[in-house]
């Protein structure tokens, strides 16, 4: 009887396309679980609508299609940024620092200024001339990321009256740096002059006026800072990058620089080398300012 029962359910599992395992065991009279002996934990049947499980016995209903799947997105889109910012220090972000670096020591007209502010009012005047030069290379960073560079191209003669403007300002420090060294009668301590007053132009604004009338800064930012950014580039993000690595060295190169000869300047006992190096700075100044004239 058991037999022929067990046989049958065996037929109509088969006919439904279940595993024709035993329905009864013999020796504890229960009803066995029906399970595939083929697979160790479940057998999904999606074409039959349920599944048989071994743990926990009986049918369950299958899972729906719309059933959310456990996917890692938060790890692949941390890789996806980290390649991204990878790709931004390349062989042309490599190549910009190294002509940064070189373009912030080399001697110009922004470190004249700051030596002259140095010698003539002490190292705390000399650093917030400072403060303007970056201030002006800040602004002509975001004037150029914003499209200032397309009227350059379109107007090349914008450039040559940012030259001339630049010229004469720098022609006028040097020869009131001049008139300063030749007025001079004797040096009091901390780098305060009895000689002629001091001018009453401020460091900040000094600053601020030399970099902005000064084609080389203005020609960095325009025409050369986008030739390191790639097409495949992020532009603004990496604009904003190249930019700021520029301020910072200027900033950490001229502030050291100006601390330093504002230090000796205001310890310098010999009024006669404070004349000398003023007359210096003077003539540097008034050269810097024909040169451009002349070009």
């Amino acid at each position: 009887m058991i037999s022929a029962t067990s046989h049958q359910s065996g037929s109509l599992l088969g006919n439904l396309g279940l595993p024709t395992g035993s329905l009864w065991d013999k020796g504890t009279n229960r009803g066995a679980r029906v399970a595939d002996p083929r697979s160790a934990g479940e057998a999904r049947r999606p074409d039959r609508g349920f599944v048989i499980g071994e743990e926990g016995g009986g049918l369950r209903p299958p899972a729906r299609v719309g059933d959310p799947r456990p996917t890692n997105l938060s790890c692949l889109e941390s890789a996806a940024g980290i390649c991204c910012w990878a790709l931004m220090f390349d062989a042309n972000f490599r190549a910009f620092v190294i002509v940064a670096a070189a373009l912030v020591i080399s001697p110009g007209a922004t470190m004249a200024v700051v030596t002259e502010m140095a010698l003539e009012r002490g190292r705390f005047a000399a650093l917030r001339t400072v403060a303007g030069v970056n201030i002006a290379n800040s602004s002509l960073a975001l004037a150029s990321m914003f499209g200032m560079s397309a009227l350059l191209h379109r107007w090349p003669s914008l450039l040559r009256g940012v030259s001339i403007a630049g010229a004469a300002y720098l022609t006028y420090l040097g020869i009131m740096a001049l008139w300063q060294a030749a007025t001079r009668r004797a040096a009091a301590p901390h780098g305060h002059t009895t000689g002629i007053p001091d001018r009453e132009s401020s460091p900040l604004l000094r600053g601020i006026l030399t970099n902005f009338l000064n084609p080389s800064v203005v020609l960095f930012y325009m025409l050369l800072l986008p030739q390191f950014i790639a097409a495949r580039d992020p532009f603004y993000r990496r604009f904003l990058i190249l930019a700021t690595i520029h301020v910072s060295m200027s900033i950490v190169w001229l502030c050291a620089y100006a601390i330093a000869v504002g230090w000796l300047s205001e310890r310098m006992e010999n009024p006669w080398v404070r004349r000398l190096l003023e007359t210096a700075t003077g003539l540097v100044l008034l050269v810097l300012g024909v040169r451009l004239i002349l070009k």
